[in-house]
Parts: structure tokens; sequence; C-alpha cells
């Protein structure tokens, strides 16, 4: 698979999974009292702020599988845990419910520290990671170790 094609991938990943995320997290966290709201352009039922507040359903999200639309549909793989074995070649992350997968890395892999670009040989057994890969594969899109 050709490089942009790739990032065109990542990038389509991220937007959909942190947008869907933050749909997600606000529905889940939201809770009224049992108040309904009034109707009035005032009433804020779904307060902006609630989404920093709990992070959203991507930094709860455990692992899962979602397809992206395009002219060649491709199943793309998340995941966040513990990062259980690193190698130049490849990463073993491990959720808290347990699941465990080996992603390949490669050349094109993304990883990044916090908010800063980086490589698979910064990272180390025991961070708190997510992976967004290629289902096909397992190779990995983009990496992201959360701040230490």
């Amino acid at each position: 698979m050709k490089r942009s094609a790739k990032v065109a991938i990542a990038a389509g990943a991220s937007v959909l999974v942190v947008g869907t995320g933050v749909g997600v997290a606000s529905a889940a966290s939201f809770d009224d009292g049992g108040r309904t709201p009034s109707g009035s352009t005032s009433a804020r039922p779904w307060h902006h702020g609630r989404q920093h507040r709990h992070g959203g359903a991507f930094r709860r999200m455990l692992h899962g599988q979602f397809t992206l639309a395009g002219r060649q549909h491709r199943v793309v793989d998340v995941q966040s845990g513990e990062v259980q074995a690193v190698t130049s070649r490849s990463v073993t992350v491990q959720s808290q419910d347990g699941y465990t997968h080996t992603y390949a890395v490669d050349g094109d892999s993304r990883v990044r520290m916090g908010r800063q670009p980086s490589s698979i040989g910064q990272v180390a057994k025991g961070d708190q990671v997510w992976v967004v890969a290629e289902h096909a594969g397992s190779t990995v899109l983009r990496l992201g170790v959360r701040d230490r």
C-alpha cells in the first residue's frame, strides 16, 4: 500500500475515532438529573466541558474495529493498553480486559510521545499506548504513547 494511502487512512481513522468518541462520551456521561430540556435556546443539556473532563470514549476505549468508507473500504483496528513487549519490528499491547495483540511496525508507522513525533525505539515495556492499525496484516498506522 502506498504511503499516502496509509497516511490518509490514519488521518481518517483518527478523526473518525475521536469524533465518534466525543459524541459517544457525551451521551454516555450526560446526567440531566432526571430533568428534560425546557426547549428554550438557553438550555444546554450537552455542555461542551463534559467531553474534556471525561476524556471522551477514545480515552476509555480498550479495543475494537471499524470500517472506513471509500473506493476500497478499509478495516482498521484500535487498541489502548500497556506495552508488553516492543522491538524495532513489532509492539505487543495488552488492554485492561486482558486482550493482547501484537502489531507489526514498519517504516510508514507513525509514533508519537505525547504530542511530539518519536520512534518505536523510544517506546518501552510498561508504557500506556493507543494503536491504530490496518486490520489486514496488523501493521501500525499510528501509535501514541500517553505522557509519562
